[in-house]
């Protein structure tokens, strides 16, 4: 049949469609197509013809809603997934910093699970993908609870992260003793499944998940955490001198008569940073912050080196610390322990009466720490409530004085100051987090914290001005979705964020100043984190927005930061007039794997937290607690406990009509009504029934007419349901 024939009977071409599909810029019907083209009722038929010839040829996509849309040219991509507990999974497009991924439905996952590598195909802009070929397995283990549905049959395991499905445990015949209920680490098998359902080989038995230890050892082996060191690391890290020898001297500043001191928390692991300070002519302060100088006892690929790369950074847990180099160098020769002569690098940096930085230097050193302080001492001597020693005394009081005026010319700068609390678990002699406390805020955190800015960006900016490639710490500047998102979240609490469509540092930080000390004050200060980019490592590119800072780099840190050892050597490189070794490309493999690296220890961290508040509130199930609104989904809303800072989840259809009017920061008497440790959950309910609230923020989120409140979404076999209220994104 000719066209023009086909255009005399359907009374439109294929051309005509597509254009009226892109000039409405999204799917159309078929009446809402035989609208737009003005094809009457009686011409509907042949429409739905000539569409299904499209779709056929390519020409048109056809969603399971009966909508069209232009097919464009699929697009092929590969990239990590990332798979929801509700099923769904996103692809994270290589160059997206921000991860937000492309959506891959449930039914079109394939074989790939959660962080696999796969290949996947997108028909067009704003389509939804399909996994083709799963390229690398990106989860090799997983950790769960072993159970036997029945006597006679197979053996299971069921996951502890919610975004993985049960698995069918490999023949038990040989593992008589496995009992129901046991913590195990099994490996995934892609040599066969049963009737769709995944199979692992058991690796290594935990235990109970009753023992508090078992919790934070499957948080380890979930992410394959390396604990203990290959030997050959271990004999090299034991062949290291216990004491500075004289020979380690040669070409080194001696500042072992100035007055130098470590201040660190109480329970510090690593002590890496030392500082002094004194007065120099016309006002100037001379302040010397010495780094542990790590690089003189870790050759540069030696196996104590391949190895603290892998690691890429320590990994700080309430029960214990996996540190990126053995003990022999992390906490004997590499720490910078009283009363010892150290090998340090470090960075003289000489203020003005403004706090401005007029010259500095950067040398190898060697110093002999005069006093181990702690956070509490150095608050309590600002105070005026305790003495040391009358020298250490004024010199702590003199470090304040210039606190003082780097933090004024922060703000004058708009660097952006979060106030967002952090929770500290406290253990008993068994391991049962005893209590869960705020850590402190005070004056003696701010005051190493603006010494150890300074000596980074004196670094960065040193080595920057000279054209020398380093490893910088990068912050970029919010995306503009997010900066709206922000925007529309401060519109419902009679907020403004300044600065137009690329607000600026300062503008962050007026708004902040402008709720300090208000009960909004914990929600709009992680709203405003949560609108930010994630900072990284790059070789590429530098500047920190937060900080509001041209260049920056990690340079304190070399114990436990694979980049601060890297900016070590670059520095000494630099400063003994040698040729640089690496070109800028290998930094930047080494900032992305540092990236990855890092990011895998803030996730352990941040989940051994959860795991240990959950098991502290499981004690206290049925109690009433004082908490505040922290975010809002579609299902619920998210409580952050006043005193603990645990958090949990209070579904609407327990919260009541009135908690549609909930706004973020309100306060609200919770009862605890349940939890699972083993995936860091916290279930409220509300306190009574006479609370009133605020203003309406949650409207849009209440129950569907049509579900019923309690009602569970339908389970498919061996998929648990239900939602992780720490993983959804949440409404800022």
């Amino acid at each position: 049949m000719s066209k023009r024939k086909k255009k005399e009977i359907r009374g439109v071409t294929p051309q005509e469609i597509i254009r009226e599909l892109n000039n409405r810029g999204g799917p159309l019907s078929t009446a809402d197509l035989a609208d737009a083209l003005g094809i009457p009722r009686a011409g509907a038929k042949g429409l739905r013809r000539l569409l299904g010839e499209m779709v056929q040829d390519r020409k048109l996509i056809c969603s399971q809603r009966g909508r069209y849309a232009p097919a464009g040219e699929p697009e092929k991509i590969t990239g990590q997934i990332r798979i929801k507990p509700s099923g769904f999974g996103f692809l994270d497009v290589p160059g997206d910093t921000e991860k937000k991924g492309r959506l891959i439905p449930f039914r079109n996952l394939g074989s790939a699970r959660d962080k696999d590598t796969v290949e996947a195909i997108f028909p067009g802009p704003g389509r939804p993908g399909r996994v083709v070929k799963v390229v690398e397995r990106g989860r090799k283990r997983i950790v769960g609870e072993i159970f036997q549905p029945d006597r006679e049959g197979k053996w299971f395991i069921r996951p502890w992260d919610p975004c993985l499905p049960e698995v069918m445990a490999e023949d038990p015949t040989p593992n008589l003793a496995w009992k129901s209920g046991e913590i195990v680490s099994a490996e995934f098998l892609d040599t066969g499944k049963t009737r769709g359902i995944l199979v692992a080989r058991v690796k290594e038995r935990l235990g109970r998940k009753e023992d508090p230890r078992v919790g934070i050892e499957a948080i380890i082996a979930e992410r394959e955490l390396p604990v203990e060191f290959p030997e050959e690391v271990i004999r090299e890290a034991e062949g290291k001198p216990d004491r500075v020898r004289e020979k380690d001297l040669k070409g080194r500043v001696d500042l072992r008569g100035d007055l130098t001191m470590t201040i660190d928390p109480v329970d510090a692991r690593d002590f890496d940073d030392a500082v002094s300070i004194r007065a120099g002519e016309n006002g100037v302060k001379i302040v010397k912050v010495s780094i542990a100088d790590v690089s003189h006892y870790v050759r540069e690929r030696s196996p104590l080196d391949l190895e603290a790369y892998a690691r890429g950074t320590s990994v700080y847990l309430p029960d214990r610390v996996i540190p990126m180099l053995p003990e022999r160098l992390s906490n004997r020769i590499c720490s910078l322990r009283p009363e010892e002569d150290s090998l340090t690098l470090t960075a003289e940096m000489h203020f003005d009466r403004t706090g401005l930085v007029q010259r500095s230097e950067f040398y190898p050193s060697v110093i002999h720490s005069k006093a181990r302080l702690n956070y509490g001492q150095v608050q309590e001597v600002l105070d005026g409530k305790l003495k040391l020693r009358d020298e250490i005394d004024a010199a702590i009081r003199e470090m304040g004085e210039l606190c003082n005026l780097l933090v004024s010319r922060r703000r004058e700068r708009g660097s952006v100051d979060l106030n967002l609390p952090e929770a500290k678990v406290i253990l008993d002699s068994k391991g049962e987090p005893e209590k869960i406390v705020r850590y402190p805020r005070w004056r003696s955190h701010r005051l190493i914290e603006e010494f150890m800015v300074a000596a980074n960006e004196a670094v960065a900016k040193h080595l920057a001005r000279k054209g020398i490639p380093l490893i910088q710490r990068v912050h970029e500047p919010p995306d503009p979705a997010d900066i709206e998102e922000l925007r529309a979240f401060l519109a419902e609490i009679n907020l403004t964020l300044g600065g137009g469509e690329t607000p600026l540092p300062k503008n962050y930080q007026d708004l902040l100043e402008s709720i300090a000390g208000t009960p909004q004050e914990t929600s709009v200060s992680r709203s405003c984190l949560l609108s930010m980019r994630q900072a990284n490592y790059s070789a590429e590119k530098g500047g920190h927005f937060a900080l509001n800072l041209n260049y920056y780099c990690h340079f304190t840190s070399p114990i436990r930061r694979y980049p601060d050892l890297e900016v070590h050597r670059i520095l000494k490189l630099a400063q003994s007039g040698q040729k640089q070794t690496k070109r800028r490309e290998e930094l930047e493999a080494v900032a992305l794997h540092s990236s990855e690296r890092e990011r895998a220890a803030v996730d352990a961290e941040r989940a051994a937290v959860s795991y240990y508040g959950a098991r502290w509130i499981s004690k206290h199930i049925g109690e009433e607690m004082d908490g505040t609104v922290n975010g809002v989904i579609e299902s619920g809303i998210f409580i952050q406990l006043k005193e603990s800072l645990v958090e949990g989840f209070l579904p609407f259809h327990k919260a009541g009509p009135s908690a549609r009017d909930l706004k973020l920061g309100d306060p609200l008497r919770v009862r605890v009504a349940g939890a699972e440790p083993e995936r860091g959950r916290v279930d409220f309910e509300i306190a009574g029934s006479k609370q009133v609230f605020g203003t309406k923020i949650a409207e849009k989120f209440s129950p569907r007419p049509s579900q019923k409140p309690g009602q569970k979404p339908s389970q498919k076999p061996h998929q648990k349901s239900g939602h992780e209220p720490h993983r959804g994104k949440r409404r800022r």
